[in-house]
């Protein structure tokens, strides 16, 4: 690693900030691989810097941003010969005017977290995810992120196994809750038999979207995906819950009947 490239990547950082506050949208291309992935939550995924200024063109317009301003400060790079890692922290700062000239304006906080290429033209992130830790002033213009004030981020249904493959799939599946019981993020992680032959219910709850998907990309994840494949998986009924208030489910002052 040498300072210089330490210094590139940082202005590379830089050069997304006034790519934004500028809307020089065609200058993301200076900061992003043509095959990049950024992951900017609330399903939000962009795979070219085409893409990326595309979305931020269409929510400034929709949202009626008059001016921003994106700020990072202390990055953290570590270099790996023609690759490296980047995280900063950021803030995103959105005025909007009324008619009446009245001024509104929305702050945003959080931290990029990047993986860049070395290319001919110089260092580019190749992939991106996007964390948001505060908000203030009303909902994120950008739309970055599913907040991460919701109570929990549940993911349930039922998927089908080849019946006699089933009680396989469910031991498989405490195995991984088991080894997987410390990870950050997991709430609760439920397999658990249904009624109909072969069928299993899922209940698996989480903090945020991206602690899901950071699951989801665990080696252990995929063995357990490819071992439902090898059990005759046949079809999934899987839905997704952003929960934003969590309240108790039982009715103060209503006891259960414990008599039967």
């Amino acid at each position: 690693m040498t300072s210089q490239d330490t210094a590139e990547i940082i202005a590379t950082t830089v050069r997304y900030c006034w790519a934004l506050d500028e809307r020089r949208f065609e200058d993301l291309e200076q900061v992003f691989t043509q095959s990049c992935h950024a992951d900017y939550g609330a399903d939000h995924i962009m795979t070219s810097p085409q893409e990326i200024g595309t979305f931020f063109g269409k929510v400034v317009d929709l949202r009626g941003v008059d001016r921003s301003q994106h700020l990072v400060a202390n990055h953290q790079v570590v270099v790996d010969g023609d690759t490296a890692t980047s995280r900063c922290q950021y803030q995103s700062h959105y005025l909007t005017l009324s008619a009446a000239g009245t001024p509104h304006v929305e702050d945003v906080g959080g931290v990029y977290l990047d993986r860049l290429r070395r290319t001919p033209e110089g260092w580019r992130i190749d992939q991106r995810v996007v964390r948001t830790n505060w908000r203030l002033g009303g909902d994120d213009p950008s739309a970055t992120s599913t907040p991460q004030s919701a109570a929990a981020f549940i993911v349930a249904g039922t998927f089908a196994v080849a019946p006699g493959r089933r009680e396989q799939v469910l031991s498989s599946a405490r195995e991984l809750r088991d080894a997987l019981k410390d990870e950050p993020g997991m709430l609760d992680h439920s397999f658990t038999a249904d009624p109909a032959p072969g069928a299993v219910r899922v209940f698996t709850r989480w903090r945020s979207e991206n602690d899901l998907r950071r699951h989801l990309a665990d080696p252990r994840v995929r063995d357990f995906r490819r071992q439902l494949g090898a059990a005759g998986f046949t079809e999934g009924a899987l839905r997704r819950f952003t929960v934003r208030v969590e309240t108790p489910a039982l009715v103060p002052g209503l006891p259960i009947d414990t008599s039967v």
